[in-house]
């Protein structure tokens, strides 16, 4: 019996020890997965505590209900207050955030935070003010974050805990990123990536370099962005950490967006996506086909932009996540160009309201431009005029070029079906005025395109643009080095 129960142990440790490993380093999480399942079956139960918590953690953005489920499970089995028990309470409190339920995010967040204090464990305290400081900054309540990362900062100070210092002031300045402080974000991101430089921590470097890429991205200096997302990718390359180098190239996908170069973006962001569907991460997964669908949309492909923005809904379902304002308003835009004008409007209206929740005004006006475009389109002009000025008018307010010119547009359009050709005549001149400023900025455009273009290919992140003859062509053909 002794014999027997060893052997059982050696194998569920064994289990537990391999594919943590091949977790890290890349495999399938599906595989992952599964085998610790099976190892679960088989541990008594003290030895299931362990598999419980790599369970729920991993299962945190492909499957949040499953997540819940085993983090609860652990709960059930580890002593209150001990660190078993902390944990499980911020696993819980990381999946609600992840799916966008902060307030209860916070409240198991706390709980955690209690069991930590009681326990004297500072390290895990800090990381649970983490926590509280990303779902402030979820909801752009900035203030918050910033006191809440400053206390984890301060926590990890006490206790002499460099790399949750570092990890502190990264968040810090993701903090600053989201409120458009660009130069104090780049100084944050700096003095981690020096940390990281000093202290051999190639992942921290890769992260860091990564969200000073997004913050150079911001500015408009995409091709400074571009060599620090290239030099991530070299790292995660060598790593073999595939869900950050899809990530990475997500960031690239995006700039390639901004720059108008939509089938070079396509080509990016499919290649991030054929990782994620070999990692398993359904709420990425999601992510990257939302992306794919917004830049078939700027194409004009609208029945492929449909098909990826309704599949990248289902990834966020399938992982039990709330899906974003973006999801909505890009699903709405696609049926109100095919002229399904009822099926477009209940979408805006969920958008509008995810983005009131999230505080991303930059959607709720979108949204808001939406509905005027499809009351336009239904000859609801009254209705069209009162949602088209209040989205001209928040856009003049941001100071929005791009965004003010479409709105401007469609009032120009408005006034004219009103047959009030005076005012239509002001809104068309705000439009030339516009575009005007515009073709600056897009002589521009070129010429970084030009250069962000040989870069890319240079460094193979990118096909010849001669050798691409369509949308749908660079999307079926874009070899991973892993996957050959």
């Amino acid at each position: 019996m002794v014999a027997k129960t060893s052997y059982k142990t050696l194998i569920i440790h064994l289990t537990i020890l391999a594919f943590l490993h091949l977790s890290l380093n890349g495999f399938s999480q599906i595989s992952v997965i599964d085998s610790l399942e099976k190892a679960l079956v088989l541990a008594d139960q003290d030895q299931k505590i362990p598999i419980l918590q790599t369970l729920s953690w991993d299962l945190k953005h492909s499957d949040t209900p499953k997540a819940l489920a085993y983090a609860n499970e652990g709960l059930a089995l580890s002593p209150n207050p001990s660190k078993d028990y902390g944990i499980f309470l911020k696993t819980i409190a990381v999946v609600y955030s992840i799916s966008g339920e902060f307030e209860l995010s916070d409240e198991f967040t706390h709980k955690a935070i209690d069991v930590f204090q009681t326990t004297e464990n500072l390290k895990l305290e800090g990381t649970c003010w983490s926590i509280t400081g990303i779902n402030c900054r979820q909801r752009a309540m900035y203030d918050c974050a910033l006191q809440q990362f400053n206390r984890a900062y301060d926590l990890a100070k006490v206790i002499s805990d460099s790399i949750n210092m570092a990890k502190s002031k990264g968040n810090i300045a993701n903090v600053y990123l989201g409120m458009g402080q660009y130069p104090k974000a780049i100084e944050m991101y700096q003095q981690v990536i020096a940390f990281a430089k000093a202290s051999n921590d190639e992942l921290m470097l890769a992260a860091n370099q990564g969200n000073l890429a997004r913050t150079y991205s911001k500015q408009g200096e995409y091709l400074q962005a571009i060599e620090l997302f290239s030099k991530s990718l070299s790292i995660y390359l060598k790593s073999g950490n595939k869900g950050s180098y899809a990530n990475c190239l997500n960031g690239i996908g995006i700039i390639l967006e901004k720059l108008e170069m939509y089938p070079e973006a396509v080509e990016i962001f499919n290649r991030a996506l054929t990782l994620e569907q070999e990692l398993g991460n359904n709420s990425r997964k999601g992510k990257y086909l939302n992306n794919i669908g917004s830049s078939y949309i700027y194409l004009k492909e609208f029945d492929l932009a449909l098909d990826a923005i309704q599949a990248s809904i289902r990834f966020y379902e399938n992982a039990g996540i709330q899906a974003s304002s973006s999801q909505f308003i890009n699903l709405a835009i696609c049926y109100l160009h095919q002229g399904e004008f009822e099926r477009a409007y209940p979408y805006l209206e969920r958008a509008h309201q995810q983005a009131l929740k999230k505080e991303r005004r930059h959607n709720v006006i979108l949204a808001t431009e939406v509905k005027g475009r499809v009351a336009l389109a239904q000859d609801s002009l009254e209705k069209a005029e009162e949602l088209l000025l209040s989205a001209y008018q928040q856009w003049e307010q941001l100071g929005e070029p791009f965004s003010l010119h479409s709105a401007a547009l469609y009032l120009s359009e408005l006034y004219e079906k009103r047959a009030d050709f005076k005012t239509a005549f002001q809104y068309q001149k705000q439009v030339t005025l516009l575009e005007d400023s515009l073709f600056n900025m897009s002589e521009n455009m070129k010429i970084t395109q030009v250069l962000v273009r040989e870069r890319l290919i240079e460094s193979g992140q990118i096909t010849d643009a001669e050798d691409s003859k369509s949308a749908q062509e660079t999307i079926s053909t874009s070899p991973f080095p892993w996957l050959t």
